[in-house]
């Protein structure tokens, strides 16, 4: 610890150094203090305050964003007295319909099936830590959340919106419809639950509850 107060705790698996590999005994830091490696001075483990109740909250205010950023038109476009609006999941089917089976596929999953899936377990986590009591494998549930993060893909497409607006918008006129804020709200929901999660806090709650219903 650096001028912070430094707790062992036998029950807590050791720490590995990411710089000089030095095997720490495993180190209880309670929320607002960091462990530093003794020796070069690398953070070990920061642990954020109110994690749990704060990756709940954004959890559920995505879930909340989740149906209408997918089903309400994104944007409209005007383009010589045409207009033209799409939702994500008109997007999905208009590729599939033209022939882009992967990229269709891949929109579906990495935008829609993916980040739905990982906010439904990250929130049945949350809530069985919040209440302390064991839902079904919920260890294996936190497992299947960690990796599907990586495949959830939203701000990805975000992005792409971006793009098509930048090369449209001097050849049409763009309205921003209910669809787009929504969109926003969920990518920066997800984002904010993503950073709160203290994934070490859960690990070791999670561990906890199975060791109490044993």
């Amino acid at each position: 610890m650096k001028d912070r107060k430094n707790t062992l705790n036998p029950c807590i698996r050791a720490v590995v150094c990411d710089s000089c590999d030095m095997l720490l005994e495993g180190i209880d830091v309670k929320p607002g203090y960091t462990a530093v490696c003794p020796r070069c001075g690398t953070k070990l483990y920061a642990p954020k305050k109110d994690s749990c109740t704060r990756t709940l909250a954004f959890t559920i205010t995505a879930l909340l964003l989740f149906y209408p950023a997918m089903v309400m038109p994104i944007m409209t476009l005007y383009v010589f007295g045409m207009e033209e609006n799409a939702s994500i999941v008109d997007s999905i089917f208009r590729l599939f319909e033209k022939g882009y089976i992967f990229v269709s596929a891949t929109v579906l999953f990495t935008v829609f099936i993916f980040p739905l899936l990982r906010l439904l377990l990250l929130f049945c986590v949350s809530v069985s830590l919040k209440c302390r009591k064991r839902v079904f494998k919920t260890h294996l549930l936190m497992r299947c959340c960690h990796y599907l993060g990586e495949w959830c893909m939203a701000e990805i497409y975000m992005l792409g919106v971006f793009v098509t607006v930048i090369k449209v918008y001097h050849m049409a006129y763009i309205k921003y419809d209910a669809g787009f804020f929504c969109f926003a709200g969920l990518i920066i929901s997800t984002v904010f639950a993503s950073t709160s999660m203290d994934e070490r806090f859960y690990w070791d709650s999670i561990e906890k509850l199975q060791t109490g219903n044993r």
